[in-house]
């Protein structure tokens, strides 16, 4: 029987203290540098959840959510893994997710997410498992970030 999955790191990496402006659910969201004053936190600027397209600096090693009742939090501590390339991460899906393959590139989405690529932006890595259309959960990746015009 396969272990329950919650996202994340797999094989072992440092991760780093962040403020991060979004609610995250889990480990494994991708993550994005804030660049405006607006978004600078008590230690600096904050993360946030990756967009489509963006580029991402990292992933959250755990989420949010308060520890008692679940509650989602904004603006709260995050550990945040860099992304180094042949790490193995589970990446969190959409529930209406498209049929994910073996070896298929999958690209930043919105909210965090991973999708597979269909045109130009950053590539965070290629699944080793397949994984069913709308299935949602996560997929595990190697990572190898990369950034495709097309």
């Amino acid at each position: 029987m396969a272990s329950p999955r919650n996202g994340g790191v797999v094989s072992p990496s440092g991760t780093h203290p962040w403020q991060v402006a979004s609610a995250v659910p889990s480990g494994g969201y991708l993550l994005k540098d804030t660049t405006t004053a607006a978004t600078r936190g008590v230690h600096g600027f904050k993360k946030d959840l990756c967009g489509a397209g963006e580029e991402p600096c990292g992933f959250s090693f755990t989420g949010n959510n308060h520890p008692v009742s679940g509650a989602a939090r904004t603006n709260e501590m995050v550990g945040v893994c860099p992304l180094e390339d042949g790490m193995i991460v589970d990446f969190p899906i959409s529930d209406t997710n498209e049929e994910i393959t073996l070896g298929a590139e999958l690209e930043t989405a919105a909210g965090g997410l991973v999708k597979i690529k269909d045109g130009a932006g950053w590539i965070v890595g290629k699944a080793i498992e397949a994984v069913d259309i709308n299935t949602g959960g996560y997929v595990r990746a190697v990572v190898e970030k990369v950034y495709r015009a097309v």
